[in-house]
């Protein structure tokens, strides 16, 4: 899915293209706050040549130095913006322990009208998305209700951190089928010997957001500490990161099941808005350095002897 999407109330032209990195970063306010940097250094510049009584001359060789290194800090530190794809889902039944529904446009959470619970799985990859060693600041996720049950009860559904890793599959997502080797059932992680500890997967009871889900359409899980706090995690060890886990708090209720579009439903894939600060890059402090040690060094050249 590209950056311009109706369901999260902005367009492409809020963005800039990724860079060769391929991490997207915003376009408003960069130019704004390296023009303040830049001004900055030369006022801080002028003033330093005034209180030490320096040649103008000298002063013009060092101000280029200082607004180097402080437009180059203040570009490095700006805050960006990556909105992905999942690049796993599957559904677990509880009606159908040893079956996967990896397959198809969709996945399912909450209580089957004929008894049985499912719950869906999601994986983003994050490590390979932000540059290591950022901050997250915001993190949200958008799915899109595709089907709802004649009838249908609506309920919260909740997102949890999964403990454990599992194999996607290609089971069909109507219906599913028996599971092969390597695929998620609710019985196993990867069928047919590696279970779950518990049966219908294993994940965190702290739950990371909430959301209040009722017929088709688009629903937002809005940022939350525990949804920053597991993206960090997965940034800082990607060895941890084996996704959500998408429940309904009613799934023993009948009717609460709802259908999202997955990964390859296209435009109603889940979409997961992360808001970082990146750290800065390797050049940058050794250009700050450079400005102070200047300053410092025209400082001690106008003491008197």
């Amino acid at each position: 899915m590209g950056l311009a999407d109706p369901r999260l109330g902005f367009g492409r032209s809020d963005f800039i293209p990724k860079t060769p990195r391929g991490h997207p970063e915003p376009r408003a306010g960069r130019a704004f706050f390296c023009g303040m940097f830049l001004l900055t250094a030369v006022a801080v510049g002028a003033e330093v040549g005034a209180m030490n009584h320096l040649p103008l001359s000298l002063g013009r060789r060092v101000l280029p130095y200082l607004a180097v290194g402080m437009v180059v800090v203040a570009g490095s530190m700006r805050a960006a913006m990556v909105i992905l794809n999942p690049t796993a889902d599957t559904t677990l039944q509880s009606a159908f322990p040893n079956d996967n529904f990896g397959d198809g446009t969709s996945f399912q959470a909450g209580g089957r009208r004929n008894g049985g619970a499912a719950r869906g799985l999601l994986l983003f990859d994050i490590a390979g998305s932000i540059p290591s060693g950022s901050t997250i600041n915001s993190v949200s996720l958008t799915l899109t209700v595709t089907a709802t049950p004649s009838g249908g009860v609506n309920s919260i559904f909740d997102l949890h951190r999964l403990t454990a890793s599992w194999g996607e599959g290609a089971g069909s997502d109507f219906g599913g089928s028996a599971a092969a080797p390597g695929e998620s059932t609710w019985n196993a992680r990867f069928a047919p010997g590696t279970l779950w500890a518990s049966p219908g997967g294993d994940f965190s009871a702290t739950v990371s957001a909430s959301r209040a889900i009722a017929g088709n359409g688009n629903y937002t899980f809005t940022s939350t500490a525990n949804l920053i706090a597991d993206v960090q995690a997965w940034l800082n060890s990607p060895a941890i990161n084996f996704g959500w886990l998408l429940d309904s708090q009613s799934e023993n209720t009948p009717t609460t099941i709802r259908r999202f579009g997955n990964r390859t439903s296209g435009s109603t894939s889940p979409l997961l808005t992360i808001q970082y600060t990146p750290v800065p890059e390797p050049g940058v402090l050794p250009l700050a350095a450079l400005g102070v040690t200047l300053t410092v060094l025209l400082r001690k050249r106008s003491k008197p002897a």
